[in-house]
């Protein structure tokens, strides 16, 4: 029984078109080998690394998804392994994940009562009275002036 992957993998950016055409032709050929069958691939884009790989701070994102048999994993892992064009690449089986609605009657059933004997208000506790000086609202135009007379101090 075939299983859905994806496979995304980085190209440097120093690859021709045509070589990347190649590279993403072998990658193709790899899957197909071992019984696999791509839905999709397609070029995500020119994006820079997080950090650099191999000296190599840009590269070409590249996704194929495919269905294939489970023992297609290790080999396509092995076969990616040997491309030495590719910097880096994920393989993962790939869920797809159903939101079911849920009808009228189970809301209404799962609906939370409210809860009995539990005030409504709680009025909180006695605490010492402490007073805060209230500071008066500062307007824009004197808090642009005083920004400008300390920018110009320096």
């Amino acid at each position: 029984m075939n299983k859905p992957y994806e496979l995304l993998y980085l190209i440097p950016t120093q690859i021709s078109d045509e070589d990347l055409k190649k590279i993403t032709d072998k990658v193709d050929q790899l899957i197909e080998s071992h019984d696999g069958t791509i839905i999709k691939s397609e070029l995500w884009g020119k994006k820079k690394l997080a950090y650099p790989i191999k000296r190599v701070k840009q590269a070409h994102y590249w996704l194929v998804e495919f269905d294939a048999p489970s023992s297609t994993n290790e080999k396509v892992t092995q076969g990616m392994k040997l491309i030495t064009e590719i910097i880096r690449f994920i393989f993962v089986h790939r869920v797809d994940y159903k939101v079911e609605k849920k009808s009228d009657q189970s809301n209404s059933k799962t609906e939370k009562q409210p809860a009995k004997n539990i005030p409504a208000v709680v009025e909180p506790a006695a605490s010492p009275s402490v007073t805060t000086p209230k500071k008066d609202k500062v307007s824009l135009e004197d808090l642009d002036r005083k920004l400008d007379e300390i920018l110009d101090e320096e």
